[in-house]
């Protein structure tokens, strides 16, 4: 009942050109029907465009990215493809790469699609985008089977908030045959330097003669777009993780800490926090580390019976978000959604405190995904996962315990991490189609949109 009288405000406007009036009929007796918990299937929850908009817009792009937020083989995570961002004009963007193409595509209210923009690949290998605060980023990489010290193997390539290419920084050689290999890569900002966490199959190691996995950091000067950082080596003291199946970075104020899920150097889910953010001295031990979640089993097991979903910080601790089975000696191997509170004044495994959101131990289990975590600001937050074929969504406080119920809602997660965006939290799905948008608001109550 709380959403009825928008969607009656939106019924009564004359001067907007309604494509389909039974489905917001409809849409209103559900709402006064059904409860909250029930997904309203709407065409519009901002006002939509007038008809002549809509009949010059271009057709949204087809994908498929629908539960690519979980990890491959169930074992290590893979570049994300598909992102939203909120563009000058106040509305959403849409970036995804699609084959070799990067689709890019704005969509005004109603979630109708204004304009659209393919860029090339300019490397074969996907990386990742990222808004920054004046320029937009993507990464492009590429092998580098033959180890040659002088071949690009990672581009960082810059662009205007309107998407005209300004520069591009490259990265050579970096101990790198595989750019990308079996994680993902993530970008964040601090002033002048962009800083990348990733990962690599690291150049042949003449003990074993075998190709090593492990993440990569390095960091891009801006302003004149050079590599000004990297950890490309084995460097025990740093923020070295192999085999490294997942890769998070986060600025809390002027505090640069990375996440990573490793399973053997160390096995666990470890945070490094650094000491300073100037990281290309030598045998420079520059990180503390904290172990949140030691992975039972053996050193260099792929199978970890884990994923990491989200990072994120509070005024007090750092809060981690995954789905694992009991990393102890318990006898059952079902996966359950955790939230692993960190904090910030006592960074240590002893003091990281383990919430569980679930607590199947049979095969009554629905079956549970990799999660999404949503900073909503003022220490709350939101945690999204799949159960069986619906969404479940709940709010956190600034240690990750549960604020209220568990809610569900009909649609799917993808790899396009979920924005909040104007009281609302935001993302979208694609199923061999164009995009449905979902929508969670302020209440709780979740919509779901096509593209248009």
């Amino acid at each position: 009942m709380q959403m009825l009288s928008l969607f009656a405000c939106i019924l009564e406007r004359k001067d907007k050109k309604m494509k389909k009036p039974w489905l917001a009929l409809m849409t209103v007796l559900c709402i006064t029907l059904c409860p909250l918990t029930d997904t309203v299937w709407a065409d519009e929850l901002f006002l939509p465009g007038t008809a002549a908009e809509q009949l010059q817009a271009p057709v949204p792009a087809a994908s498929i990215n629908w539960l690519d937020n979980s990890y491959a083989y169930s074992q290590w995570a893979k570049p994300i493809n598909s992102y939203l961002y909120a563009n000058s004009n106040g509305c959403l963007t849409r970036v995804e790469q699609i084959g070799q193409q990067v689709v890019i595509e704005d969509y005004g209210n109603g979630f109708i699609l204004q304009s659209q923009k393919k860029l090339e690949m300019e490397l074969p290998l996907w990386g990742g985008f990222y808004s920054g605060t004046d320029y937009h980023f993507l990464v492009f990489g590429q092998n580098n089977l033959e180890e040659d010290d002088q071949k690009e193997v990672i581009r960082v390539v810059k662009y205007t908030k309107d998407w005209e290419r300004v520069g591009a920084a490259s990265l050579y050689a970096a101990n790198t045959t595989k750019p990308f290999n079996s994680g993902t890569l993530r970008m964040v900002q601090d002033g002048d330097k962009l800083y990348i966490h990733t990962c690599h199959e690291m150049y042949t190691k003449k003990e074993d003669g075998v190709n090593h996995q492990a993440n990569l950091t390095f960091s891009v000067k801006i302003s004149n777009m050079t590599i000004a950082d990297q950890n490309s080596g084995v460097l025990y003291g740093t923020n070295y993780v192999s085999h490294s199946f997942n890769q998070f970075i986060l600025m809390d104020n002027s505090t640069l800490l990375t996440l990573d899920h490793g399973d053997a150097y160390p096995r666990a889910m470890v945070i490094h926090k650094f000491k300073k953010k100037n990281f290309t001295k030598r045998n420079t031990e520059y990180c503390d580390e904290v172990n949140i979640m030691s992975i039972k089993g053996e050193k260099g097991d792929n199978k970890t019976g884990a994923m990491i979903g989200g990072f994120a910080a509070s005024s007090s601790a750092y809060l981690t978000v995954g789905c694992s089975i009991p990393q102890d000696s318990s006898a059952h191997n079902i996966y359950n959604i955790f939230v692993a509170c960190t904090p910030k004044k006592r960074m240590s495994h002893g003091e990281t405190k383990i919430n569980w959101i679930t607590n199947y131990t049979d095969a009554s289990s629905p079956g549970l995904d990799n999660p999404h975590l949503v900073d909503l600001g003022n220490d709350r937050f939101l945690l999204l996962y799949m159960s069986g074929n619906s969404i479940n969504y709940l709010y956190l406080d600034k240690d990750g315990n549960p604020e209220g119920s568990i809610y569900a809602m009909e649609g799917y997660l993808s790899d396009c991490v979920p924005i909040f965006y104007q009281g609302l939290v935001v993302w979208y799905y694609t199923k061999n189609s164009v995009p449905v948008f979902c929508a969670i608001d302020g209440n709780g109550n979740p919509y779901l949109f096509q593209a248009q």
